[in-house]
């Protein structure tokens, strides 16, 4: 018999599957990148100097990666991600711990 955790396992691995398909063109694996860091609230500062990249190219993956999706603002790429199995937030606690920045300040 299959546990909750596997079943839940089952179901992300069937969410991205099916995320991927719906694209007609699928996110490189920068672009993944840059999506998870978008859905951490990371600055495109904080993403360029993470990838080593310039501000003006996270700036284009970002833009890549609106017009493949269809998402124009961060929040509606973070809901995208969340209902599509790109990112997933296992509890409060670690979610709250992620953001003490933007709650404290």
């Amino acid at each position: 018999m299959e546990t909750d955790l596997e079943k839940k396992e089952r179901i992300k691995k069937r969410k991205k599957r099916s995320f991927e398909k719906r694209l007609k063109h699928p996110l490189t694996d920068k672009e993944k990148l840059v999506f998870k860091m978008i859905c951490q609230e990371k600055t495109t500062l904080e993403m360029a100097n993470e990838l080593d990249r310039s501000l003006r190219t996270i700036e284009n993956i970002r833009g890549v990666i609106n017009k493949k999706t269809g998402c124009n603002t961060g929040i509606s790429l973070f809901k995208y991600a969340l209902f599509n199995g790109i990112y997933t937030i296992e509890s409060k606690e670690e979610w709250m711990a992620s953001n003490v920045r933007s709650v404290n300040g």
